[in-house]
C-alpha cells in the first residue's frame, strides 16, 4: 500500500500521503482475497496507523476534499508515530543489547566458576565447598532460554558469581597456607581511584598457569612502545612472543578504555574496588553495542579466557578512533586475534603498550 503512495508526499507535510488504487487491485497484488485484505485494513485502522476514507460508494478515488484530505488509505497516523516508534525501537535495542550482555556474562560467569572448581578437585576434592560448588554447577540450566527475563538472568548471574568467589575464597585459603597454588588468586582489581595502591595482574589466574608473581611497578606503560603492535604489521607480529601483563595496573586500565566503557566500569564499581569479573562483565557489555556477534566474543573467550578476551574488546573499543588505523570492524578484528592466539602470534601486550602510550600522549 505505501508503494501505491507518491513518494513526493513523505517529505512534503502539507500533503496527504495516500493509497488510493481500489480494493480488489491490491488484494490481486498481495495475493489476498477481498475479505482478508479488509480484515487487514480494519486492524490497521483499529491500531492507528491508517485513516480508511471512502467516497458514498466506497470507491478510493484519491479526489481532493475540502479538509485538504483524498480519499483512499492515509498514512498520516503512520507518519505522527515516527518518532514514538524510533524512540520504541531503541528501547527494544537497548534490552535486547542488554540480555545479550547478560547471557554472555552468564557464560563468562561459567567459565570462570568450573575452571575454578577444576582447581580445587586437585587441591581439595573433598572439602564441602568443592562438592557444593561441583553440585551447584551440575544443576546448572543448560539452556539460558529457561530465564524468562533480563532481572531472572542478572539473578543466575549473581548467584554464579557468589558461588565463584567461595571458590576463589578457599583457593586463596590454601596459597596463604601452602604457597602452593599461588596462580588460583583473582589477578586484576579494578579501581578507578588513582591515588589508591592496588596490585594488578594483567593474566587470568583461572586461565593461565602458575608463575612467579612480578614485583610492582609503574602505572605508566613500559618501555617497548615503539615496537607494538599499532607500529608492526601482521608480518613482524608472526614471530613475537606474547609479554607478561604484570605491568598492568587499574589505573591504566581504567585510562586506556573508551568512554563508554569507563561508564560501564563505573558502575560496577560504585560500591568499592572490584575483581578482573567486574572488567570483564564490563567489556561483555560492550561488545552487543560494537557489533560484535555473540559467536565472536565465545570464540575468544573459549580460546584465550575471559580475561584476555576482556582486554583485546578494551584495545578494539579504544582503538575505533586510533588517529591513523581506526578500527571499522570490531568483529572481524576480535575474530583475527582469536585466530591469532590460536596460532601462537598474537601479541596483546604489545598492542596495549601502544594504547598505554597514546592515553598517556593524549
Amino acid at each position: 500500500m505505501m508503494e501505491a503512495t507518491a513518494a513526493a508526499a513523505w517529505h512534503d507535510p502539507s500533503q496527504d500521503v495516500v493509497c488510493y488504487r481500489q480494493q480488489q487491485d491490491l488484494a490481486r497484488s498481495l495475493g489476498k482475497s477481498d475479505r482478508a485484505l479488509r480484515k487487514d485494513e480494519a486492524a490497521l485502522a483499529r491500531a492507528g496507523i491508517i485513516v480508511l476514507r471512502t467516497g458514498n460508494d466506497g470507491r478510493r478515488s484519491g479526489r481532493l476534499l475540502p479538509d485538504g484530505t483524498r480519499l483512499g488509505i492515509s498514512f498520516a497516523p503512520l507518519i505522527d508515530l515516527i518518532p514514538r516508534l524510533i524512540e520504541l525501537q531503541a528501547r527494544q535495542q537497548d534490552e535486547s543489547n542488554r540480555f545479550v550482555s547478560l547471557r554472555l556474562q552468564a557464560s563468562a560467569a561459567r567459565r570462570d566458576l568450573r575452571r575454578a572448581i577444576d582447581r580445587l578437585i586437585t587441591i581439595a576434592p573433598d572439602h564441602p565447598i568443592t562438592r557444593d560448588a561441583a553440585a551447584f554447577y551440575a544443576n546448572l540450566p543448560r539452556r539460558y532460554l529457561d530465564y524468562r527475563t533480563a532481572e531472572a538472568l542478572a539473578e543466575h548471574v549473581d548467584a554464579v558469581d557468589a558461588m565463584t568467589d567461595k571458590a576463589l575464597a578457599l583457593l586463596r585459603l590454601f596459597e596463604e597456607t601452602s604457597g602452593a597454588v599461588e596462580s588460583t588468586v583473582p589477578a586484576i582489581t579494578i579501581n578507578t581511584n588513582s591515588n589508591r595502591s592496588v596490585s594488578c595482574n594483567g593474566s587470568s589466574v583461572l586461565e593461565m598457569p602458575a608463575r612467579k608473581r612480578a614485583e610492582p611497578i609503574s602505572t605508566a606503560a613500559p618501555y617497548g612502545a615503539e615496537t607494538g603492535l599499532e607500529q608492526q604489521s601482521a608480518a613482524d607480529m608472526a614471530g613475537c612472543k606474547t609479554y607478561d601483563l604484570d605491568w598492568l595496573t587499574p589505573a591504566l586500565l581504567y585510562a586506556m578504555a573508551s568512554s563508554e566503557m569507563r561508564f560501564y566500569v563505573e558502575g560496577l564499581t560504585d560500591r568499592g574496588p572490584s575483581t578482573m569479573r567486574e572488567f570483564v562483565k564490563a567489556a561483555i557489555m560492550r561488545v552487543p553495542e560494537l557489533g560484535i556477534s555473540t559467536a565472536a566474543w565465545e570464540a575468544a573467550a573459549d580460546s584465550m579466557g575471559n580475561h584476555r578476551a576482556a582486554l583485546c574488546v578494551l584495545v578494539i573499543d579504544a582503538n575505533r578512533n586510533h588517529p591513523t588505523h581506526p578500527i571499522k570492524s570490531p568483529g572481524g578484528v576480535l575474530r583475527a586475534m582469536s585466530q591469532r592466539h590460536a596460532a601462537g602470534s598474537l601479541n596483546l601486550a604489545h598492542s596495549l603498550i601502544g594504547l598505554a602510550n597514546r592515553t598517556r600522549v593524549q
